[in-house]
């Protein structure tokens, strides 16, 4: 076992998947915070990617972007400046706070018995597989 945890996001435009990802990323993080802020930080730079996009080709603006976290702290070193427990994580994730401050993006609090990304990152119970299958309308 090398210590690395997976991560796992989708992003849904009007209800439908437009794109997922499974990560394992390249190093070990101290905390489980700091691999759901590093895991956040991908998403983010995929929604910010898919928003230009639209905004490109279609000129549809989103606005704010909605993204649900199940663990409050990673929340909260997002939307402040810093905090001991942030220290230590890599710059390069902490871009998320600009967007969260101009209002671009909005991190919502979903708890993890409904966070339906659970289903890309770890073996479930068949009754909430089911759950978060149907949620994400995979199958009906």
């Amino acid at each position: 076992n090398d210590r690395k945890s997976i991560s796992g996001y989708f992003l849904k435009l009007n209800s439908n998947i437009v794109f997922w990802r499974t990560i394992k990323p390249a190093v070990v993080a101290l905390s489980s915070s700091e691999a759901e802020y590093v895991a956040l930080s991908n998403c983010i730079a995929e929604c910010l990617f898919l928003k230009q996009l639209l905004d490109d080709i279609f000129k549809f603006q989103i606005k704010p972007i909605i993204v649900y976290e199940d663990n409050q702290l990673c929340i909260k070193i997002a939307n402040t400046l810093e905090t001991k427990r942030s220290k230590h994580i890599d710059v390069k994730h902490h871009f998320i706070r600009e967007y969260v401050h101009n209002g671009v993006i909005k991190i919502l609090y979903i708890p993890t018995e409904q966070q339906c990304a659970d289903i890309l990152t770890k073996a479930l119970p068949l009754p909430k597989f089911q759950y978060f299958r149907c949620s994400l309308g995979v199958i009906t």
